[in-house]
């Protein structure tokens, strides 16, 4: 199964101003999140509850080439991203994945979301991994 990703709307206005205004500076890297909080269109990276275990960190990461079609442009992520193992039990669910420029603080862009469905909340030793391609972000 494929996680689908959506802007928000920080990210929506990053990449009108780089593309079509040649305003800002291209990201150098991206890394992924992961929040016990709900992220939609609006959200930014100073009112999310990102997961907090001694042992978690934002993962550096890349998409894979755009794939085009008659209709749509979609990225995939390129390897598998890892989490973990987990030091504790958590009593909280992760809610989302989030991409931004930033490896850790909140000043940074929160450029795409990714909601995750059911309940997931690692155990201790436990690890959470995103398989290739698993992870996608498209443009119709």
């Amino acid at each position: 199964m494929t996680v689908e990703g959506k802007l928000t709307k920080e990210g929506k206005e990053y990449l009108l101003n780089l593309g079509f205004r040649n305003t800002g500076n291209p990201v150098q890297e991206l890394y992924l999140g992961l929040a016990n909080s709900e992220i939609t269109a609006e959200t930014t990276l100073e009112n999310i509850a990102e997961v907090t275990e001694e042992n978690y960190e934002r993962k550096l990461f890349n998409f894979k080439e755009p794939l085009s079609g008659p209709d749509i442009t979609r990225l995939f992520n390129m390897e598998e991203i890892n989490f973990g193992p987990w030091l504790n039990d958590q009593n909280e669910n992760v809610l989302a994945a989030f991409v931004s420029d930033k490896k850790t603080g909140d000043d940074g862009m929160l450029l795409i979301y990714f909601p995750v469905e059911g309940n997931l909340a690692p155990f201790k030793d436990d690890e959470l991994s995103v398989t290739e391609d698993n992870l996608s972000f498209e443009m119709e």
